[in-house]
This record gives structure tokens, sequence and C-alpha cells, in this order.
């Protein structure tokens, strides 16, 4: 992200909403009168302003917009240009991505004519063969169980 060109934006269009300014290895603060500094991330405070410092503050993800048919495309992130008249939000991790510590209760199977089952998934391993990884075996395939699929399982 270049700043020079959020400080010159907000500077050719002052409409009072100001510019956000994140000091290194500080917080968000919200300027209305700004004093450069190399050292500083700044974002003018216009709609997009709280989708963008997320951005930069989980080290630039994959973003979305918004496209007039309601579905969300990708953005390459050196191609994001924040035009207002687009909605834009950070593209949503997978689950896997994110896994618990406890794991996620899924329908697993190990190959393509192999039947599904459930178990737990704990670690997911991108490049390996079987990434899905239970405590007892690994999986080429993995898709979480619904919470009614999951209530079946419960005795009551």
């Amino acid at each position: 992200m270049t700043h020079e060109k959020e400080i010159i934006r907000w500077a050719k269009s002052p409409d009072g909403t100001g510019v956000w300014e994140k000091r290194e290895g500080g917080d968000w603060n919200l300027k209305s009168v700004v004093s450069w500094n190399p050292k500083s991330i700044y974002i003018v405070n216009d709609k997009h302003a709280e989708v963008r410092k997320q951005w930069i503050d989980e080290g630039q993800p994959p973003v979305q917009f918004k496209r007039t048919d309601g579905t969300w495309v990708d953005v390459d992130s050196s191609e994001i240009s924040w035009l207002l008249k687009f909605e834009y939000r950070l593209k949503p991790r997978e689950w896997y991505e994110d896994i618990p510590e406890h794991g996620v209760l899924c329908w697993v199977k190990e190959g393509e004519n192999k039947r599904w089952f459930a178990d737990v998934i704990i670690k997911y391993y991108p490049d390996d063969v079987y990434p899905y990884t239970s405590t007892w075996s690994s999986y080429k395939y993995a898709r979480p169980m619904t919470k009614d699929e999951a209530m079946k399982f419960i005795v009551e």
C-alpha cells in the first residue's frame, strides 16, 4: 500500500472524514490533521476504512469485491483500488485454515470410491495427499458436519 497516495487522496477532497494512522507497534487513531511520518500507515476514513484496517492488521490476506449480481470475486492484492462504488470484504477463511484445538467433527473418506464416515479433524496439511488428519488417521477428503448431522449422534 502506498501511504503517500492515501494522504494525497484525502488532501484533494477533504470532506472532514479524517485519516486513520497506525504507528509502528501501535493502535489505529483517527486524525483530522495529518503530519507525515514514514513509519506510520495511513488510511482515508471512507466507507472501506474498517475493512482496510483489518486487511493491514491481518497481513494483507485475500480480498473480494461484490459484483452487481451479488457474487463475491477475488481481487489481486496488488490491484485493489478500494473504489467507493464497490463493496469489499476479506475473503472468508476455509474451515480447515482455522481448526480449533479440540478439532472439527467431519465426514471423512480416504479416497474417491470410499464411504464417508465420522471423525474429528485436528490438523490440515495442504501439501499432503491425505491432508486432513485426525488423532488416528489421515484422509484425502473431509467436510464439516452440519449441526443437524451432528445432532443425530447425540443420545437423549
